[in-house]
């Protein structure tokens, strides 16, 4: 039967460890017997509340008083909803191609004054985006050019800006695949001399005969 009146919310720590958070109050999973989950307070080397839930809902506690009455301490909104914030920033940050800056300011506007003020320096935040953006979209290295699949987060740049301008087609032999901006692509036409390296050999071909055509 489900505790009546009572939200738990998932949540993720720095680590990337699950937490389950009610009303202030943040319990790490101590043991799974599915579909049942068991939760201990974070707190538990001085406090032994404990809550099972099934399926997100939660079952033991039978009642919400008993939920507040079981800690030997007071609720801290202000952490779970720092967590709770930090959670929501990193799924952003795996899941789309907006700006770090976009997604601290989503982040901070979602965020009562209390917790806004706990939180670490916005720089630490801001690395803390781009670190998760980076380790949760890699590339197979053993894939070809012909097979490798381009996550959305690579079209675009930091700033949300189209990044891939041209994709010849995933299984094509010849593969091309061209990385700019438009912007770029602008003082390319109003200069005079292009310079390339060597290394892309006829490559830099491909590029100026597709935006001849193209641009």
């Amino acid at each position: 039967m489900a505790t009546p009146n009572v939200v738990i919310e998932i949540l993720k720590s720095s680590r990337g460890k699950e937490k389950a958070y009610i009303d202030g109050f943040l319990y790490i999973l101590t043991k799974s017997c599915y579909p049942y989950l068991h939760w201990h307070c974070e707190k538990r080397a001085t406090c032994k509340a404990r809550i099972s839930t099934k399926e997100g809902v939660v079952i033991k506690p039978e009642s919400r008083s008993d939920i507040y009455s079981s800690h030997t301490h007071g609720a801290n909104p202000v952490r779970g909803e720092m967590i709770k914030g930090f959670t929501q920033m990193k799924e952003r940050a795996l899941n789309s191609g907006t700006s770090t800056r976009s997604i601290l300011a989503s982040g901070l506007g979602s965020m009562n004054e209390s917790t806004i003020a706990a939180l670490p320096k916005f720089n630490l935040i801001k690395l803390t985006i781009r670190r998760t953006r980076s380790s949760g979209e890699n590339f197979d290295n053993s894939a070809t050019a012909t097979e490798i699949i381009i996550p959305e987060i690579y079209k675009l740049t930091s700033k949300g800006q189209q990044f891939l301008l041209y994709d010849s087609g995933i299984h094509e032999t010849n593969r091309l695949l061209v990385f700019g901006t438009h912007q770029m692509l602008s003082l390319l036409r109003d200069t005079s001399n292009w310079y390339s390296n060597g290394t892309f050999k006829a490559a830099p071909i491909q590029f100026f005969q597709l935006y001849t055509i193209h641009y």
